[in-house]
């Protein structure tokens, strides 16, 4: 899943133009500068395959988790400054993911953005549909800086549309004693096994102790039967048991 959604923005590192498609659909999602209350800070540009010349050493996990294009836009308002991306992850699952693996259970407070954001003093990310939304302030009046994020997030969300669900695939993961905002996507190799991947993965806490949960994502009941064969052979050797009592196949 992730390498088709790089081939649909253009590989890491190829000089790929944003299509006119491209351009439209994200352009939309950027708001005016006067909606905002702002003027522009520069012009829009987008980005492709080319996305480290923005992010340099970030731009990796982009890719992994289905990048396909960057709108970014740089507002200013008073002594603030203001920088929007909007990413286009190519599904909500994606954009999910990336969100998931930066949030990485931060202790910054929810927002009302999106399906899902969080917010701190500079900054405030949130992702929604396919994208995948960072807007980041700089400027010392932070009373100016927090209205002008809540502002334009609340515009990108508008903009965006009626969809605010989660992945319906988090819904593999039992809620009853899940770590708040624990759960991720990863569509490597899981527990350093490319075989498993894509997977689910959120951590539980019972008492005083704590798991985490992996949901190898199969296609088919005889893949998922392979796969667990494959795992079951990385356990030493003589420590795996069988738990019929568990489901078949399982140990």
């Amino acid at each position: 899943r992730a390498q088709e959604g790089e081939m649909a923005g253009g590989e890491a590192g190829e000089s790929r133009p944003a299509t006119d498609e491209q351009k439209a659909r994200l352009g939309a999602l950027l708001p005016a500068p006067a909606d905002v209350g702002a003027t522009a800070d520069g012009e829009r540009v987008f980005y492709t395959g080319d996305l480290f010349d923005y992010i340099d050493g970030a731009a990796p996990a982009y890719f992994d988790f289905g990048f396909q294009c960057l709108a970014h836009q740089g507002y200013k308002a008073g002594g603030i400054e203001l920088k929007a991306d909007v990413y286009d992850m190519g599904t909500l699952l994606h954009a999910f993911a990336i969100y998931a693996a930066e949030r990485s259970e931060t202790k910054m407070p929810a927002v009302d953005a999106g399906a899902e954001g969080f917010a701190g003093e500079a900054l405030l990310y949130f992702y929604q549909d396919r994208y995948y939304v960072k807007l980041e302030t700089f400027g010392k009046d932070a009373a100016a800086a927090n209205a002008l994020l809540r502002k334009t997030a609340g515009e990108i969300t508008k903009r965006i549309g009626a969809n605010r669900k989660t992945p319906p695939e988090l819904a593999l993961l039992p809620a009853a004693a899940m770590v708040a905002r624990s759960q991720g996507f990863n569509p490597k190799a899981p527990l350093a096994m490319e075989s498993l991947a894509p997977a689910l993965r959120a951590r539980y806490r019972l008492d005083d102790q704590e798991t985490t949960l992996w949901v190898s994502l199969a296609g088919s009941a005889a893949e998922a039967k392979a796969r667990a064969a494959k795992l079951r052979g990385r356990v030493e050797a003589g420590s795996a048991k069988d738990r019929a009592d568990l489901g078949e196949g399982a140990f």
